[in-house]
């Protein structure tokens, strides 16, 4: 599967299903530009939903690199750039000469649904469900707060009934003896479908749910007619995925101020 046309319709299901995520919140934006995409997103004041992706080397995306940064650190929003290894030499050379490092790395992952397991090992027990009001949300914050610790209200504005209305936007959450363990987030646009936010309190770790998460996400959207699932993860969460069929296709730079 490791080819440029995968590579591209991963880049291109990112953009799609970030549009649809930042479509129900407020003073959001995801613009295509020439050569780059960029986002600004004030709710949610995290690099990953910040910055600019480069999608072409030189041109526009290096000589608006530092304009497009500048824009969002105006705004006081922590960010990130984003480019592909081995693909966009010119614009990290630009980054290192704006004073941006290399803060990190994730995988771009992809799976149809022929390379999905027919039974992912682990989740037993768990039940899952989709959610979509108010108190049940609340819940699936708590979970994906409390398993990305990340200080309380900071993803509140992925959970909620509006953002849950949104078509093909699915809330999970996973529960074992009646109590709510583990989350996911499905957003299946046109053919692909993107698995976001899989997270699991740290205490029921290793049990699977994860995983079982995952699967389901990634089965809902195909039986919805996704041809291609897709996510990024850091080294630590791919082999979840692989579990579920995912394969990695891409590795991603990020940069932001040292």
């Amino acid at each position: 599967m490791a080819d440029d046309s995968v590579g591209e319709r991963l880049q291109a299901g990112l953009v799609a299903a970030f549009t649809r995520v930042f479509a129900a919140l407020d003073d959001a934006r995801v613009e295509s530009r020439s050569g780059y995409t960029f986002l600004i997103c004030p709710d949610l004041p995290l690099p990953q939903f910040n910055g600019v992706w480069a999608q072409r080397d030189g041109g526009a995306a290096v000589a608006e690199l530092g304009a497009a940064l500048s824009e969002v650190e105006g705004l006081g929003l922590p960010f990130w750039l984003q480019t592909r290894v081995g693909r966009h030499p010119l614009v990290e050379q630009e980054a290192a000469r704006l004073g941006l490092g290399l803060t990190g790395q994730v995988s771009g992952m992809v799976a149809a649904s022929a390379d999905l397991m027919p039974s992912p090992p682990g989740g037993v027990g768990i039940e899952i469900e989709r959610v979509a009001d108010g108190e049940r949300l609340g819940q699936a914050l708590a979970v994906a707060e409390a398993g990305f610790e990340t200080p309380a209200g900071t993803l509140a504005p992925l959970y909620t009934e509006r953002l849950a209305a949104t078509p093909g936007m699915v809330v999970y959450l996973g529960s074992l003896d009646g109590e709510p363990v583990s989350t996911a987030l499905g957003c299946r646009c046109n053919d692909t479908v993107g698995i976001f936010n899989v997270a699991t309190l740290p205490d029921h770790r290793g049990r699977g749910c994860g995983t079982a998460l995952s699967a389901r996400a990634t089965g809902d959207g195909f039986a919805r007619g996704a041809r291609l699932a897709l996510l990024q993860s850091s080294a630590e969460g791919a082999s979840v995925y692989r579990r579920v069929g995912f394969d990695s296709i891409e590795t991603y730079n990020l940069f932001t101020r040292g």
